[in-house]
């Protein structure tokens, strides 16, 4: 998660320097709209990634709680998604000749990026319900050996009981959109802002460009 925020800092600053030379006016606009809102969308993607991290179990316990609330298969989906994020490198750029294409490619991978980790929160926050569910009922035999209504040993054996006989749910990741949505979405938000340049790179620019990655 660092990388990306490091990057795109690199990126502004580079694109700063890259629009005080531009001449002309358009093409400094579209410099400095796309700087702007590759800066918005790593914001909005590091706080999303930061709510989702938050919800996650920190100590043994709470791992234990979550594995029984969440299918195995939920459980290998969250992590995997997790650490595949965690070990995302955004690609660098020359800092000296950052153009509108540099730009446009990094803002749709940005989308693209921030759209995965909504579906990582998404995941976690259904995991919520039976998690908050299993810890309500694994705390009632915490306070019924605190009144001294059941021995700890007692206490334990339910426990146990609730964690393996509970009926875990199931989560998978939400379907991604495609290329096209996201980059017609994309166009559209440039069009009403009315920052659209016709030299901006195609799809098939972009998809090419993905592929490098």
């Amino acid at each position: 998660m660092a990388g990306i925020a490091v990057e795109v800092g690199l990126l502004l600053a580079g694109l700063i320097a890259s629009s005080q030379e531009e001449k002309n006016t358009n093409k400094r606009d579209r410099l400095s709209d796309l700087g702007n809102t590759l800066q918005d969308m790593s914001a909005r993607l590091r706080g999303t990634y930061e709510s989702a991290e938050a919800l996650l179990p920190k100590d043994e316990s709470e791992v234990v709680i979550w594995k029984a609330a969440i299918s195995e298969k939920g459980v290998i989906t969250i992590s995997k998604a997790i650490h595949n994020f965690s070990d995302f490198l955004f690609p660098s750029a020359n800092l000296n000749t950052i153009s509108i294409a540099d730009l446009f490619y990094r803002r749709f991978l940005m989308r693209k990026l921030e759209i995965q980790v909504q579906g990582i929160l998404a995941c976690v926050k259904k995991a919520l319900p039976p998690v908050t569910e299993i810890r309500t009922a694994l705390g009632t035999f915490d306070d019924l050996v605190k009144s001294g209504e059941i021995s700890k040993e007692k206490a334990e054996q339910a426990k146990q009981k609730v964690l393996a006989e509970y009926r875990s749910v199931d989560i998978q990741l939400p379907i991604l959109p495609s290329n096209q949505t996201i980059y017609d979405e994309l166009h559209q938000r440039d069009v009403t802002t009315k920052v659209y340049m016709d030299e901006d790179p195609s799809l098939a620019d972009t998809e090419k460009w993905l592929s490098t990655i």
